[in-house]
């Protein structure tokens, strides 16, 4: 997935595709850093969830690792109405417990719905989740 752009530990970032800066939170905003397949996961279930499937599509049509994912997910999540309840959610209350994290992931991954990584979210928000 083109963007957002996500940075890796062994490639220097790409300066144009690199924002800096601050932003505004709310009382409501929720603020987290995932490793990158479960970037991928939120980022593609996001845009299947807002019709932003223009990017998915071309990565199917090349044919990557990511296609029997990206299959998966839009087969899963397309006709599903809100993405907090059905993809944010689960994900940030899984991960208050390493136990229901790692059980969260395995479920994903045999369901197809994400690729076999290192797992690891951060999550920082004004109220308890």
């Amino acid at each position: 997935i083109k963007y957002p752009y996500l940075l890796n530990w062994k490639d220097d970032p790409i300066p144009e595709k690199t924002k800096t800066g601050t932003f505004i939170t709310t009382d409501h905003s929720i603020v987290f850093a995932a490793s990158d397949a479960i970037s991928h996961y939120i980022i593609a279930a996001w845009r299947i969830y807002n019709n932003k499937t223009n990017e998915l599509t071309e990565l199917l049509k090349s044919q990557n690792k990511q296609t029997q994912i990206i299959e998966a997910m839009i087969s899963k999540y397309a006709d599903k109405a809100v993405f907090e309840t059905d993809v944010l959610q689960p994900m940030l209350d899984s991960a208050k417990n390493i136990n229901k994290f790692s059980e969260y992931l395995k479920r994903l991954f045999i369901a197809q719905l994400i690729t076999n990584d290192d797992f690891s979210i951060s999550v920082l928000t004004k109220n308890k989740l």
